[in-house]
């Protein structure tokens, strides 16, 4: 398991998810992290060559505050591990 951290990060409303199932789709993301807060965009990093996911994915909430919330939370691996396959998860500056 990797954590991407960068010293004294800004922080941002924005969550990068990464090792995720390159069949997890945006819905998918947005319906995972809109049971904390409002989700204002899901950007899936897809191949531009072949069309396939790379396996991240960016989720930017509605506010700093609620990206907070879900990076405090728990359980964030066990439910993207079990349900997508994403092993990795970080908050920074996207």
């Amino acid at each position: 398991m990797y954590f991407l951290f960068k010293e004294n990060p800004k922080e941002s409303r924005c969550l990068g998810v990464f090792g995720l199932s390159l069949y997890t789709q945006e819905r998918d993301l947005r319906d995972m992290f809109g049971k904390w807060g409002p989700v204002d965009e899901v950007q899936i990093v897809y191949d531009h060559q072949t069309g396939r996911s790379r396996g991240f994915a960016f989720v930017y909430m509605h506010s700093v505050e609620d990206a907070r919330d879900v990076s405090k939370l728990q359980n964030w691996e066990n439910l993207l591990t079990n349900r997508y396959n994403g092993t990795l998860f970080s908050m920074g500056n996207c």
